[in-house]
């Protein structure tokens, strides 16, 4: 089967969102380890800074449905279950297996990538195709 050109533009369009919020979000788990500041407060940060970048980028850029208050609480809500997801399995890397946050925040994005995609795009309704 071959994939759709929409579908295609649009997994570019979200992995360049994605890597720039990737960016933003280590930039701010590693140098705040650096700082002395706890990875759970590093990310508390990295939900509201980044997070409101994503949601407008992703909703005029990457799927190109427009921006709603719809669009930003359901966006809120999958970030909400994703900082509770990101904590979670960074407790488990950090804390209980002893992974130093250089390992654990890149392997934590690797997983949350899938789960952030799907959200996203059901969380600014994103058109059939997409």
């Amino acid at each position: 089967m071959s994939v759709q050109l929409p579908f295609l533009r649009t997994i570019s369009r979200y992995t360049i969102v994605g890597l720039v919020c990737v960016a933003l979000n280590n930039v701010i788990l590693i140098g705040g380890e650096a700082m002395g500041i706890h990875y759970a407060i590093a990310t508390v940060i990295c939900f509201f800074f980044v997070g409101g970048l994503a949601y407008a980028t992703h909703a005029d850029y990457t799927f190109e449905a427009g921006r709603s208050w719809l669009g930003y609480g359901r966006f809120l809500g999958t970030q909400t279950l994703g900082l509770v997801l990101t904590l979670a399995i960074l407790f488990v890397l950090s804390d209980g297996l002893g992974l130093s946050i250089w390992i654990a925040a890149p392997t934590v994005t690797i997983i949350m990538f899938i789960y952030q995609f799907l959200a996203t795009r059901w969380a600014v309704g994103a058109r059939q195709g997409q």
